[in-house]
């Protein structure tokens, strides 16, 4: 769960489950600082007398991105007026803006003088930005004097590497220390293969790239996929991303190096992004999670089978099923009920769920009634105006007769053998 609870899994909550928010956009207050301007300071716009003691800081800064900014504005646009700082040659601190004493706030104020209004980014978010309400200033991430200019040769020659990113993996992982394996350990989405970055689906900021959700996937995933449909599929109608059941960020327990045993010792596996079912599919199907757990179910609290063994979540059939129909997908395991039978039980070849709740039921074999009320839905019983069962002289009768209706009519499914005595009407046998 991340520090601001947005993390929210079935296993972490009790009761019902509750939707996945982590991979989402958060919408937080803004935040804002004053800058620590010494009073009577004044801009002096001289580079040349910044340079007599800060020759190493200018001369990375000659071969950065902000080297284009007017000339004689470079220092002080960022640093603050700079005239007490001169006079007193540096000696008295608090003159000018002293970057590691300010707060986080403060250091990114300065940044957005300039920044939050310009073309360079997503900048004018960072007041409500995930990362500046977790303390994390601009320069915590960004490098102010010695990232090439986009256009430069040494920029090219990064680019060609890979390298030229505003932000590396390697960033973020100073903070961001449990999600390291996304680039140690091989997997079809992991960091630094194939292009993958963090600010793929992040950005700068924090906040999450709203196209990571479902946009950026279909790049890659199209023709010969199983997402090759996924636009009309009935999960993407119902506003359903990728990301709301697919772990951006898969979790495998790896052991370190020097923590692996002999017997360990062996090449370690991919970690894909699957989804954790049926966990995923509770969270917005909290009715089902209810169902699952009643007496009469299919046995996936067991781990036997999952939700996806009769369900498509990238087709468009109806429910998103599998199969067209709802008895093809039952007969994938309930062959045996299929036929076709010389005797058939009309309802059965019609849908299965007429008789039967696939998620879960108090009734036995998943019936939506107990056996005699659900056969007395479309069966007369054995009333009829000849043979009435209402008087207290054919009490054992009734008895008999309306009781368990299938401890006669055991092949309710269907029958090959014909009985002589209810014209083969009666699936006794």
């Amino acid at each position: 769960m991340f520090h601001d609870g947005r993390r929210i899994g079935l296993d972490s909550v009790p009761g019902w489950p509750q939707p996945a928010l982590a991979f989402r956009a958060a919408k937080l207050p803004a935040v804002s600082a004053e800058l620590p301007i010494p009073p009577g300071a004044e801009y002096v716009i001289d580079d040349d007398a910044c340079l007599r003691c800060h020759q190493g800081y200018a001369t990375r800064y000659l071969h950065a991105a902000h080297q284009s900014l007017p000339a004689g504005q470079s220092c002080e646009t960022c640093h603050g007026p700079g005239s007490q700082h001169i006079e007193t040659q540096g000696r008295t601190p608090g003159l000018i803006f002293d970057y590691p004493s300010m707060t986080p706030v403060q250091r990114s104020e300065a940044c957005a003088a300039c920044h939050e209004t310009n073309a360079c980014g997503p900048n004018s978010d960072w007041r409500t930005s995930v990362h500046m309400h977790a303390d994390v200033a601009c320069t915590d991430c960004h490098t102010i004097h010695s990232l090439p200019p986009p256009d430069s040769a040494a920029a090219r020659a990064l680019r060609r590497q890979g390298r030229y990113t505003v932000v590396e993996a390697d960033d973020c992982f100073r903070c961001h220390t449990e999600m390291v394996d996304l680039k140690r350990i091989a997997g079809p989405h992991q960091i630094g293969s194939a292009g993958f970055q963090c600010i793929d689906c992040h950005d700068p900021l924090g906040m999450i790239r709203e196209t990571s959700r479902q946009e950026l996937c279909l790049a890659c995933h199209q023709s010969g996929t199983p997402t090759m449909a996924w636009h009309s599929s009935l999960h993407s109608i119902a506003g359903v991303a990728c990301t709301d059941c697919h772990e951006p960020h898969p979790r495998k327990h790896r052991h370190a190096p020097s923590e692996l045993l002999e017997h360990d010792a062996g090449q370690l596996t991919r970690a894909a992004m699957s989804v954790r079912q049926p966990d995923a599919c509770y969270r917005c199907h909290p009715k089902i999670f209810a169902m699952s757990g009643l007496p009469s179910r299919h046995p996936i609290q067991e781990g036997k089978m999952t939700c996806s063994d009769c369900h498509d979540a990238h087709g468009q059939a109806e429910h998103g099923l599998r199969e067209p129909i709802l008895n093809d997908v039952c007969y994938r395991c309930h062959g045996d009920k299929q036929g076709p039978f010389t005797y058939d039980h009309p309802p059965v070849t019609e849908d299965c769920s007429i008789c039967h709740q696939a998620h879960g039921s108090i009734n036995d074999h998943l019936l939506h009634q107990p056996t005699s009320f659900l056969c007395l839905r479309c069966h007369a019983g054995h009333r009829s105006e000849h043979r009435p069962l209402d008087g207290r002289v054919l009490v054992k009768t009734q008895q008999a007769l309306y009781g368990n209706c299938s401890q006669c009519h055991t092949q309710v499914h269907g029958s090959d053998f014909i009985n002589s005595t209810l014209r083969g009407r009666g699936l006794t046998r």
